[in-house]
């Protein structure tokens, strides 16, 4: 293998020595930064649910998991080991540079690179026992079964990104007061490390639109104008990682009908000019592209979501990623997922899929059993594309109240409902917190050295020295993945 050339970092009790790659050998770069002992946290009982370690009810689908029998899963098997992992190098060394020999160290991720992502509803974060549904209609007899610092707990489990199901829709939130909530909830969520996605930028179809733009039907200027501002307004105004500029064109284009089709190539330069953050991700979204079970239809919509594409890059549009809305509403193979996800792999765009679901239809009703293992299948097909950067859960909480008579549960893809993790839940918690999670203990070689595969992300290295603990914190990236770490 070979080896990267050496940055140091210096570290006050702790230095990490890391080795990047780059294309021509550099000097090393020295960093000093300062960090003090650690003491090791106490276990919270509150989170013992929620560590993916419950495995009643999904047992059957774990040991397919583990057993990996099926040719697709051990193909997606694969490549999960290829494109999620890397080689992490440690060598620990004493403040007088001897090696620290022979020594167990525990190196634990602390959270994924890839996103594993839920959308939340505004009234997640509010104190109030009363929420509002879909339809916009209040839940006055709905009791939450968490309190508000449980919730954001509750978050920090189950996600690495979040995002919102309304909030960041103008025409939803556009005469409410924004800051009532959200510009305390994202700073904090910030304090979690967790992304923040936006959705959605415009949503071009009429009955999308706020009631203002409806009046400027006859008016292409002054509606062109209203759009612009739209966007600039909310992409200046949040602390958000991406945007979904625009939502489902395929079938909501009321706005280019009457503005021109050129108009959706400025609402992406609006975005990229005025996101607060500067290299904020913009989002193409649309449905029925990947998850469409019937071929004919969905071949209609590949083609028409890659000839968006192309013509906006062939325009100039800041377009960087590819949003797949991906509900399901029947089994569906695998494969043919992948398969589909391929014919966008010419671009060399990260995907996601943005609304992930899988929820009943009259013609298909899942039992709870069923929807978790397809949840897992999904998953598992979705995280083994290289080219996929997340999986945003779209009910993460079930607050409508639409339930099973015969199970008792919501029929909805919810992970959670009231205080029961549902079944599809464990094994979301299951695969992100524990089958592509690394916590390993591990003994150092004489020279002091360790040598694991790590999935991307951030990581803590405990190392007792003397009688003190030690933690250091470091990043597993593809480009990444040496420390020398000084105690």
């Amino acid at each position: 293998m070979k080896i990267k050339p050496i940055k140091h970092i210096w570290i006050t009790g702790w230095v990490f020595l890391l080795i990047c790659l780059p294309s021509f050998a550099i000097e090393p770069t020295v960093q000093t930064i300062e960090a003090s002992a650690y003491t090791l946290p106490e276990t919270d009982p509150f989170l013992a649910p929620y560590l993916g370690t419950d495995t009643r009810g999904i047992e059957k689908v774990v040991s397919q998991i583990k057993s990996c029998r099926e040719p697709w899963r051990k193909e997606a098997e694969t490549r999960i080991q290829a494109h999620r992992k890397h080689d992490l190098h440690l060598q620990i060394t004493r403040p007088d540079g001897t090696p620290y020999s022979e020594k167990n160290i525990r190196v634990r991720q602390l959270k994924h690179a890839f996103h594993f992502g839920v959308a939340l509803k505004q009234p997640y974060f509010s104190e109030l026992d009363a929420l509002e549904s879909s339809a916009g209609k209040r839940v006055a007899s709905y009791n939450w079964a968490f309190d508000l610092h449980e919730r954001f707990k509750l978050v920090n489990q189950f996600a690495t990104q979040v995002g919102f199901a309304n909030a960041f829709k103008y025409k939803l939130s556009a005469d409410k007061d924004p800051t009532h909530m959200m510009e305390k909830v994202i700073p904090r969520l910030r304090s979690m490390g967790m992304s923040i996605r936006g959705h959605t930028l415009i949503w071009p179809g009429w009955k999308h639109m706020h009631a203002n733009a409806l009046l400027l039907k006859e008016k292409p200027n002054a509606l062109s104008s209203f759009c612009d501002e739209q966007i600039k307004n909310y992409a200046s105004q949040w602390d958000v990682d991406e945007w979904d500029v625009i939502n489902e064109p395929r079938t909501n284009h009321d706005i280019q009908d009457i503005l021109g089709r050129d108009c959706i190539v400025d609402w992406f330069k609006i975005a990229r000019e005025h996101a607060k953050n500067s290299d904020a991700g913009l989002y193409l979204n649309d449905y029925k592209v990947i998850s469409k079970d019937e071929k004919p239809w969905n071949e209609k919509n590949i083609e028409r979501y890659q000839d968006t594409v192309d013509w906006l890059l062939e325009q100039g549009a800041p377009l960087t990623h590819l949003g797949f809305q991906s509900r399901y509403h029947a089994p569906v193979d695998p494969e043919v997922i992948y398969e589909r996800l391929e014919l966008f792999r010419r671009y060399d765009l990260p995907m996601k899929a943005t609304e992930f679901e899988i929820r009943d239809q009259k013609d298909y009703v899942f039992t709870e059993l069923e929807r978790a293992q397809m949840t897992a299948d999904m998953m598992t097909i979705w995280f083994s594309h290289s080219l996929v950067k997340g999986i945003i859960a779209w009910t993460f909480f079930d607050i409508e109240g639409f339930v099973d008579d015969r199970t008792g549960l919501p029929k909805t893809f919810s992970l959670l409902y009231e205080n029961r993790i549902k079944l599809n839940g464990k094994i979301w918690l299951y695969l992100m917190r524990n089958h592509w999670h690394t916590d390993v203990v591990k003994k150092t070689s004489r020279n002091g050295t360790l040598l694991l595969s790590g999935f991307l992300g951030s990581y803590e290295v405990l190392v007792r020295d003397g009688d003190q603990i030690k933690r250091a914190l470091l990043t597993l990236k593809e480009d990444a993945y040496v420390y020398k770490v000084l105690l």
